[in-house]
């Protein structure tokens, strides 16, 4: 029986090179604006655990309404080189420096599956996932979703090398990334309903003999021990390695809040919501991401098809994609970052539909040809990028902008510091009151004496500086009485807070 051939790093140093390259602007991209854009709400909740470690506090994995433990432990790393040791210390940059490296790598993964992509066609996927702009955008944003996606192309490209080379160490590479997944977020559920779906489909699609060949190396003791080293890392995590068992069953009602959540929990959307999202045009950019990405993905189908006996990893990742898709389609939680999940897999077909289209007119010149219409599509990426990641990122008519900080609560630490000059700061309490104050921990993390309470307290005149949000806005300035001023500022889209403070104070 024939095998795939057997290499550990099969493909040649020019394709290193040029994915180094990619990961290098990917890095820049992410990085030019990291100062520069509010910090989103999801950030601000990512950045107060990390506070919560870098200070000592038992950080323990929370399941109500957060996502895995890894995210913040791997944020440790360059906070800590950077010598941070608080949350007040922490900068945007410290943050998102996290997400831009995520973003990078993902690049430097993809030479491991030339071999049965083919390596023009690997590097024709290259700028969709470096230039992008929801890669741009959501890799300089400290969420969950770029490493996921990292380890997500990381446990995909070690199963492929193990079934090359029917190596042990690939297959418990593989399952330490699986473990991995596991413990940065619960979507761990879609990728692999998704990946098992996508399995099946290429069992019964694929010709007997290619699929014989592409599966000689498969060692079912391999997979049993990948899945041990996977699971095993996953718990170590989540039990903060040994110190806080209960943590396995936080996991599990983690799994379980997430099925909850999956209802929409205020984020419910119709099916078609991510197709408009990349498909439909705004008011500040051609979405030439989406277009471009969908005709690609197209002609990738046609080829991938059309070539399944010889390189079968390509219609694997045709049937992946459009699993993965639906599952997330189906699902009525839906925010602009998910489809991460499905942009990346699709940008590979997508590199698999713009090589076979420049092969069309003439092969002895198709590689001039590609690298032509990759500059071309370099050019169009970068020009929406330019408008989404950086002349627009929390406008309203932005289709990644979910939610967003607006730039208006940036006032709000200045006229602090102008109110607490005529106080003592040591002395002053600032007073949070209501149910939606976040980000405003990450604003609020240099001032030493920083409360959060449900409601007002029966004695309103304890401290001088109040901050009402949410549902505490109703009557807080007949509540506080004449001698109290007050100032509005924005928090989210038609979300206002309100500062208070004495006249004269």
């Amino acid at each position: 029986m024939s095998r795939l051939k057997s290499t550990a790093f099969p493909e040649p140093t020019g394709l290193w090179l040029f994915a180094g390259l990619c990961a290098v602007a990917a890095l820049l991209l992410a990085l030019a604006a990291a100062e520069d854009r509010p910090m989103h709400t999801d950030e601000a909740v990512n950045a107060r655990i990390l506070g919560d470690h870098l200070e000592g506090r038992q950080a323990h994995y929370d399941p109500e309404d957060r996502h895995g433990p890894l995210l913040a432990r791997i944020a440790r790393i360059p906070a800590a080189l950077l010598g941070r040791t608080s949350h007040a210390e922490l900068t945007a940059f410290d943050l998102r420096l996290v997400a831009a490296v995520c973003a990078a790598l993902l690049l430097l993964v993809l030479p491991l599956l030339a071999d049965g992509l083919g390596r023009r066609e690997t590097a024709a996927a290259m700028p969709w996932l470096a230039a992008g702009a929801p890669f741009v955008y959501f890799g300089g944003t400290f969420i969950h979703e770029p490493l996921f996606i990292l380890l997500s192309a990381s446990m995909g490209a070690a199963l492929w090398r193990w079934l090359v080379s029917g190596r042990l160490a690939w297959a418990l590479m593989a399952g330490a990334f699986f473990g991995l997944l596991i413990a940065t977020k619960e979507t761990i559920l879609v990728t692999g309903l998704a990946l098992l779906l996508a399995f099946l489909g290429w069992l019964v699609s694929i010709p007997q003999k290619t699929l014989q060949r592409t599966l000689a190396n498969f060692r079912t003791p391999h997979l049993a021990l990948a899945a041990l080293v996977g699971l095993a890392a996953a718990a170590s995590l989540f039990t903060d390695f040994g110190r806080h068992p209960s943590g396995l069953i936080d996991a599990v009602r983690g799994w379980i809040q997430a099925l909850y959540r999956a209802g929409g929990q205020g984020h419910e959307k119709p099916w078609d919501t991510y197709a408009g999202w990349l498909l439909g045009s705004n008011v500040r950019s051609l979405p030439w991401f989406g277009w471009t990405l969908a005709a690609g993905f197209a002609a990738g189908t046609v080829a991938a098809w059309r070539t399944r006996r010889t390189r079968p990893l390509g219609w694997l990742l045709v049937l992946y994609t459009v699993a993965v898709t639906a599952v997330y389609s189906c699902v009525p939680y839906k925010t602009p970052w998910l489809l991460l999940n499905f942009a990346a897999p699709a940008a590979l077909v997508a590199g698999i539909g713009l090589a076979a289209l420049c092969s069309l007119p003439t092969r002895s010149r198709s590689g001039l040809l590609l690298a032509a219409a990759g500059a071309a599509l370099a050019f169009l990426l970068l020009a929406e990028t330019r408008a989404l990641c950086f002349r627009f990122p929390v406008d309203p008519t932005n289709p990644l902008a979910y939610a967003p900080t607006t730039t208006d609560l940036e006032r709000l630490p200045p006229r602090l510091e102008a109110l607490l000059a005529a106080r003592d700061p040591d002395q002053t309490v600032i007073r949070v009151i209501g149910d939606d104050y976040w980000p405003l921990p990450w604003y609020l993390r240099t001032y030493p004496n920083v409360g959060y309470w449900e409601n007002l307290a029966d004695d309103p005149a304890a401290g001088d500086l109040i901050i009402a949000t949410g549902d505490a806005l109703g009557g807080m300035a007949d509540r506080l009485g004449p001698e109290w001023r007050w100032e509005f500022f924005g928090l989210r889209a038609e979300v206002i807070i309100l500062l208070f403070h004495r006249e004269g104070r």
